[in-house]
């Protein structure tokens, strides 16, 4: 029995120092436990993020995340937080994210912004249920409502449209460093000559946004003509331009339309685009003959060039005859003239000056019975001056 008690005494002292360096090493264990989850919450230490926070009565000097309102991503930046995706679903760029100041880097606990709205939300203890809800109804209403963010977060549009419109680029010569250089140089240059001020000399910021303004309209009406002249440089010859001339209803303006045929890519066909339309100064042939003159020469094409393409009226004709233009006449007016040649008058009537009856060629061929078919039909001359009319000139 003596023995038994001795080595139980002696097993006790022997267990002390054993169980003393486990409950040691336990502490250490949940230190570690507990620092580790101290960092995941602030992010990692390996991105420079600082182990402050600016939560209430910790840091009163730094900025504060206000909850339900915007996040001010000029004070504040969105991160994720380490291992954010094993910790819980909402934590992600499309959902939530932490909340940090921008420069210090200081982490703003118990915080968190929403990625889609950017409305900031507060966050104790891990509990992410009213974030949860609130990404749901975010996403659902984001649906059907276009986005916005991109306009809200990106200012460069509109501070570029606050620096054109206030000519801010054309403000250098009215600054006074500005005309001071210009005035030494000037000083410097000048041997001869007029006495030069810089001050009274130097537009203002609005007259050179007059003169630019100015600039900018003329060139983006000449662009159209530009493009077409480069085009029409490298096309095939000869050109197809067709023309026009009517009486406007509205005005009783006599006008002039011309287009050209512009061939696209290879293998794509060609379009006609309208090159020009100017007011006359009557309908006759030879007003036609001098607008048409000045239209070649604004895209630089000579007349030798261009094929014309008109209907047969008198006027027309004249004008291409005065140009001294090779033409083709328009078929469709052809046909269009031909057929109320041999339509009109559409009934028997009587011609007021002679007292004759007038019938079309058709009545008059129905009339005269039997069928058509392999007997020649002699034209008459109403159906042949539209044809005659329009004869090539001589100059092709």
């Amino acid at each position: 029995m003596a023995s038994s008690s001795s080595s139980a005494a002696h097993l006790a002292v022997d267990e002390q120092p054993a169980r003393a360096l486990r409950l040691e090493l336990e502490g250490e264990k949940e230190k570690e436990g507990v620092r580790s989850t101290h960092n995941e919450e602030q992010g990692t230490r390996a991105e420079g993020d600082n182990v402050d926070y600016c939560a209430s009565g910790t840091h009163s000097a730094l900025p504060e995340p206000k909850p339900t309102e915007k996040l001010d991503e000029r004070i504040f930046e969105p991160f994720l937080p380490k291992n954010s995706s094993a910790r819980s679903d909402v934590w992600s760029t499309t959902a939530f994210m932490k909340i940090r100041v921008k420069d210090s880097r200081v982490v703003c606990k118990d915080f968190a912004v929403c990625s889609l709205c950017r409305t900031i939300f507060k966050c104790k203890k891990g509990n992410t249920s009213t974030l949860t809800r609130h990404h749901k109804a975010c996403s659902e209403k984001r649906k059907d409502t276009p986005s916005v963010l991109h306009y809200i977060k990106d200012p460069t549009p509109l501070a570029g449209d606050q620096r054109v419109g206030q000519a801010l680029p054309f403000t250098v010569t009215e600054s006074v460093a500005f005309r001071k250089l210009i005035q030494l140089a000037t000083d410097l240059g000048a041997r001869n000559g007029r006495p030069f001020d810089a001050d009274r000399s130097l537009p203002s910021a609005k007259a050179v946004l007059t003169a630019v303004k100015e600039r900018y309209s003329k060139v983006k009406e000449e662009l159209p003509l530009l493009q077409v002249k480069s085009r029409l440089k490298h096309q095939n010859r000869p050109l197809q331009m067709q023309f026009d001339a009517w009486k406007t209803y509205h005005k009783g303006e006599e006008v002039l339309a011309t287009t050209v045929v512009l061939e696209k890519d290879e293998n794509e066909g060609a379009e006609p685009d309208l090159i020009a339309l100017r007011k006359l100064e009557s309908g006759q042939g030879e007003d036609i003959a001098d607008t048409l003159q000045t239209v070649l020469d604004d895209y630089g094409v000579r007349k030798d060039e261009v094929l014309f393409l008109s209907d047969s009226c008198s006027a027309n004709i004249k004008g291409l005859t005065t140009l001294g233009a090779a033409s083709i006449p328009c078929y469709g007016h052809l046909l269009q003239l031909a057929v109320k040649a041999g339509t009109y008058p559409a009934t028997t009537v009587s011609n007021p000056a002679t007292g004759d009856t007038q019938k079309s060629l058709l009545r008059r061929q129905a009339e005269a019975g039997g069928s058509l078919i392999g007997k020649q039909v002699p034209l008459p001359k109403q159906m042949k001056k539209p044809f005659q009319a329009c004869q090539l000139p001589s100059t092709i």
